[in-house]
């Protein structure tokens, strides 16, 4: 699959390029490099670049509409040509996820018994997930925030809780925070003072550097512009709960209320699986395996290219699910499971993608993703504690206890 994936990204022509949502990006990355950050959300600055790197292929009205720090990302390569540029962003991109993913495979609980080559397999399968073919061939930034998903999981391993949260937000902060809207929320139910000091440090470094980079003016335009471009694309196309409602009811009254109480009520299960680990540190794994489903489900808008973001959680999981297997084969049924709600999630955003489903059937992604997270939910919150869970309870310590 990976190796199909990378074919189609060097496949990939003028034509196809600037269709894409990396020629956005790309028009911002000039205008910083041309010394006009202040300006970057101005539709009259943008227009004439993004015309001038499609030549005629596309009028195009995607304009830049992510966090100032991703313009500032791509500027050093924004003087190629738009498929040079698209094909060094995308794997610069799919790197970042491979060291996600990566890292929590250095970090994550396996069993003693495990083999060596596991660690490897679970990697390669979560990086041919469902988000990261559109994550290639869209020339997403899915790469900071997955990253800073992973170090924080490895830092909450080691009992850094906040420089994992420093690098939650902060990554998120780089590309794509309304991702994270469900992890703030297990954060805060953590309720730790190193956790939110930590997020307080992690987003005082990105706002000062994006100030730094584009100014007040500009910062303040990309709220706005955040917020006005939630309407331009149909919530039906839309992966999470907003996506759901509105395939079914359209996009209406109706629609948005039904979604934003479900989503308040994600962002609220997010908190209660954050206190689940204040209470006992070994639910940290299924926790934030939830916790990043629920951020998903939650937010304003979730395309299957920010699936990606699951790559890493997806190692995490059959990492615990191996631990807490009682038969020495593999795979044994806990990470049957895992691999399960895994290709469920792959197929249902295929068909998303690319059927137009009856109305009555809304879209498939959210309920792929809801039954994940019910998943993690009942491994944070086992009715019998056994080792077919995801690996003991173990009571959390206090502090100095627990580091030693």
């Amino acid at each position: 699959m990976l190796v199909i994936y990378l074919v189609r990204l060097l496949a990939m022509g003028h034509t196809e390029v600037v269709r894409s949502d990396y020629l956005a990006t790309q028009t911002a990355g000039i205008i910083i490099a041309d010394g006009q950050g202040s300006r970057l959300y101005v539709d009259q600055v943008q227009g004439p670049v993004y015309a001038r790197l499609a030549g005629g292929d596309h009028t195009g009205d995607l304009l830049f509409n992510h966090a100032p720090l991703t313009a500032v990302m791509n500027a050093p390569i924004s003087g190629l040509d738009p498929v040079s540029g698209h094909l060094l962003w995308s794997l610069f991109q799919f790197l970042l996820v491979v060291i996600a993913c990566a890292v929590v495979a250095m970090v994550a609980p396996w069993p003693k018994r495990t083999p060596r080559l596991l660690p490897v397999a679970a990697t390669l399968v979560a990086l041919a997930g469902a988000g990261t073919l559109p994550m290639l061939t869209e020339g997403q930034e899915l790469g900071t925030i997955t990253l800073g998903l992973a170090l924080a999981y490895a830092a909450w391993r080691s009992d850094r809780l906040g420089m994992g949260s420093a690098a939650l937000v902060a990554g998120a902060a780089i590309a794509k925070p309304h991702l994270a809207l469900g992890l703030v929320a297990f954060m805060a139910g953590w309720r730790d003072r190193r956790i939110i000091a930590g997020a307080l440090v992690g987003a005082l470094v990105a706002g000062s550097l994006s100030v730094m980079a584009v100014g007040w003016t500009a910062c303040v335009a990309f709220i706005e512009t955040a917020i006005r471009s939630n309407s331009l694309s149909p919530h039906a196309q839309l992966l999470g709960f907003n996506g759901l409602f509105a395939a079914w009811f359209n996009d209406g009254v109706a629609a948005t209320v039904l979604g934003d109480i479900c989503s308040v009520a994600a962002l609220g299960l997010a908190v209660a699986l954050g206190t689940a680990v204040r209470r006992d540190r070994s639910r940290l794994g299924p926790a934030l395996i939830g916790a990043t489903l629920l951020s998903l489900l939650a937010s304003p808008h979730t395309f299957s290219h920010d699936l990606t973001l699951l790559a890493p959680m997806l190692v995490l999981a059959v990492a615990e699910a191996a631990r807490g297997s009682q038969s020495a084969a593999w795979p044994a049924r806990p990470t049957r499971r895992v691999l399960a709600v895994w290709l469920l999630i792959i197929a249902a955003s295929g068909i998303d993608s690319s059927v137009a489903l009856p109305a009555a059937l809304g879209r498939l992604s959210p309920l792929a993703l809801m039954v994940g997270a019910t998943m993690a939910a009942k491994a944070t919150w086992p009715s019998r504690p056994s080792r077919a869970d995801f690996g003991p309870t173990v009571q959390t310590q206090p502090r100095a206890t627990y580091a030693q």
